[in-house]
């Protein structure tokens, strides 16, 4: 049994671990601080340089783009190889091309206990440096999307607390600073605080919540009409507020004008009528009733053929002449009431979209008082040039 190696042995190891340090694909240097004195295979063939051109070389010089810079960390990490373990360098190929290098670096020690030179084992993460310049980009491409959207975004905890708010948040609600977001609580901007627990509860139910209504109230106590969104992570959530004070000022005037135009039209003593392009009535005004008997709902929805009437052929090739040359046109009718025959000033008006006929308007004027008026102002007309040929033929015989 061989308790002691022999020199053989030793020089067995030695040449095996420099096989496998020359086999390695690791960036192998040793290095100190008079230059390279070592360079394993690998790192010769991914800097493009042969072991002549760099053993004796400053370190520097080879792997620091910044030649100034690279002297001092070189400086650095001989004296203080502890604070400089790990260290990431940019470096520059023969050929060129720039490399990114992460180094471990471990001191070598003579027989007396010093450092006598640094062992230095890099990997190239140029590709991942690429893919964490990526990423960093896109994540500041999203953080300016969000901090400049129009919709106001925030990330609260479930109970409240506010950790982030764009500056759409911000101003909606009458913030001075992203820093004051993080001492208020999203509780304090609901009008009614049941609000806010039925959308935790949808929340927790769904996961995901979309278009929730409710009043807001700003710092300065203003209320401001929002629709809540916002997605659970865990204890967490990200949500969005979109005001719609306008939209909801302006569905109130609209209906608030809807209905005084309902209540001039169904006022006035014409009857106001639509059609669609395919001849179907829209609306008719309540006016219908007295002239038919029959309820306005009866014609909504049903084409002008559906519902048989005496004047359909009239009324259709007029409404068909307005939709095709965008003009108004007017028409007299006579139709069969229940209060007998009645003549209408038929007008037709179109409704246009984008340049587009959308709709015709028909608005019916009985005019049968003032055609009976004009009738009989003709008879008496005639009757008056009767009488006035009588008298001049009687006059004329007259001896």
């Amino acid at each position: 049994m061989r308790i002691y190696d022999t020199a053989q042995d030793r020089i067995g190891r030695i040449e095996a671990c420099c096989r496998t340090v020359n086999e390695s694909n690791s960036l192998i240097f040793y290095w100190n601080r008079q230059g390279i004195t070592f360079v394993n295979r690998r790192g010769r063939e991914f800097l493009g340089y042969g072991e002549q051109e760099l053993v004796g070389r400053p370190l520097h010089e080879i792997l620091f783009i910044d030649k100034n810079a690279g002297r001092e960390i070189a400086r650095a990490v001989f004296l203080f190889p502890g604070l400089y373990a790990d260290l990431q360098t940019e470096t520059c190929k023969k050929n060129g091309e720039k490399a990114w290098i992460a180094w471990s670096n471990t001191p070598v020690l003579d027989s007396q206990g010093k450092i006598s030179e640094i062992a230095s084992i890099g990997n190239d993460i140029t590709r991942l440096r690429e893919e964490q310049e990526t990423l960093r980009q896109s994540e500041k491409r999203f953080h300016d999307l969000i901090s400049y959207a129009t919709v106001g975004v925030f990330h609260s905890r479930l109970d409240g607390t506010l950790i982030y708010a764009n500056k759409a948040f911000l101003d909606l609600l009458e913030l001075v600073s992203p820093e004051e977001t993080t001492r208020h609580i999203t509780s304090e901007f609901y009008r009614n605080i049941e609000d806010r627990e039925k959308f935790i509860q949808a929340l927790k139910a769904r996961g995901m919540v979309q278009n929730f209504s409710v009043d807001a109230v700003t710092q300065t106590g203003k209320i401001r009409h929002v629709l809540l969104g916002g997605k659970m992570y865990g204890n967490e959530l990200i949500g969005t507020v979109q005001d719609i004070t306008r939209e909801k000022q302006a569905q109130r005037r609209l209906r608030q004008r809807e209905q005084e135009y309902r209540t001039m039209v169904e006022n006035v003593p014409s009857i106001i009528i639509r059609w669609d392009r395919e001849l179907r009535y829209l609306y008719i005004s309540p006016r219908i009733r007295d002239l038919t008997g029959i309820e306005p709902n009866a014609y909504l929805g049903k084409t002008i053929n559906e519902l048989g009437l005496k004047n359909q052929k009239t009324l259709e090739e007029n409404i068909q002449a307005v939709f095709y040359y965008k003009k108004t046109r007017q028409k007299e009718i006579t139709v069969d009431s229940k209060l007998g025959k009645k003549i209408f000033s038929l007008t037709f008006v179109p409704e246009t979209v984008d340049t587009e006929v959308s709709t015709v308007i028909g608005i019916a004027r009985d005019i049968t008082e003032e055609r009976l008026g004009t009738r009989e102002r003709e008879d008496l007309m005639r009757r008056l040039d009767d009488e006035r040929a009588r008298l001049r033929k009687i006059v004329e015989n007259i001896p």
